[in-house]
């Protein structure tokens, strides 16, 4: 949702253009074609029923021709949605169905794989057949180096190289054996220092304030500078505004999984002690830190 958000605000001046989640496109058809009460476990079946038992569904047929509102698909981070059920909705979406229709996928097969759900492989093999373009990244635009370096060396991925100039920074700070250090207080003054930063944690916004961030405590640091005020959100959409002479910096705050496809100058990335044998943890470090653009403080507690 918030990678949706957030290209929908970049589209929001463009009539050409329409985002939406996978779901949310999905529950939109059904309810255009009066299904009532769905569930989200069952939109998938839906669509199929849908399809098989009326005649001519409402659904706007993506392609070429002139009458249609839309030439082209784009699905991004297609690694989450790639099974049978999506290639049934691709082929009756699509005016000429998946194996002649427009579209275009992006999506890392390898490491964010399986994070949201299990892709199928044959499915990603079937879909490839169909393409006139397959194209692998070549260089790394987004990260700096030392992020890069980090990963490669202390998680032991094998990634391509980096092109941007920067050399960034990774900071751990361990307080692993140290329960008398207030996160609190650490979190804000790393925010503090560097301004525009998202906080990450492998599970829930509500979880991580309920484990790790006091929300009340680090408002109240705020009074400590009166001309810069630094406040907790969970709203993507967010800017720094300044507002008679105070600048108002927002810190968006959420779990690693939902910030997929986004990106931030500065990471603060939360990885509490009982989590270090999560069964996708080496996914999830990868993703939370290939969202920074500069750096990644790293709280381990």
């Amino acid at each position: 949702k918030p990678l949706t958000d957030d290209v929908k605000k970049h589209f929001e001046d463009n009539d050409r253009v329409s985002v939406y989640s996978y779901e949310s496109y999905r529950l939109n058809i059904l309810k255009d074609n009066g299904y009532k009460n769905i569930k989200l476990d069952e939109i998938g079946e839906n669509f199929i029923e849908l399809i098989n038992n009326q005649k001519n569904p409402k659904i706007d047929r993506i392609g070429s021709r002139e009458n249609n509102k839309y030439q082209i698909l784009i699905i991004d981070e297609a690694q989450d949605v790639l099974d049978t059920s999506f290639l049934f909705f691709l082929d009756h979406l699509l005016e000429s169905g998946y194996q002649h229709g427009d579209w275009a996928i992006f999506m890392d097969k390898e490491r964010q794989s399986g994070l949201f759900n299990k892709m199928q492989p044959e499915v990603y093999e079937d879909i490839l057949k169909y393409s006139n373009q397959h194209h692998k990244f070549t260089k790394n635009l987004r990260n700096a180096y030392r992020i890069l370096e980090h990963l490669k060396i202390e998680e032991k991925f094998d990634l391509i190289d980096g092109k941007r100039e920067i050399r960034g920074d990774v900071v751990i700070k361990d307080f692993r054996n140290d329960l008398e250090t207030n996160i609190t207080q650490v979190i804000f003054e790393i925010v503090s220092k560097e301004k525009f930063v998202t906080i990450l944690s492998p599970y829930s916004q509500q979880k991580f304030f309920s484990d790790a961030l006091n929300a009340s405590e680090f408002k109240q640091l705020n009074k400590r500078a009166s001309n810069e005020i630094f406040y907790l959100t969970d709203e993507i959409s967010k800017r720094k505004q300044s507002v008679k002479g105070v600048d108002y910096y927002p810190v968006y705050v959420d779990g690693i999984k939902r910030f997929k496809g986004l990106e931030t100058p500065t990471l603060i990335l939360y990885w509490p002690k009982y989590l270090s044998d999560h069964e996708d943890r080496k996914k999830l470090i990868y993703t939370a830190m290939t969202r920074a653009l500069n750096k990644v403080y790293i709280i381990k507690t």
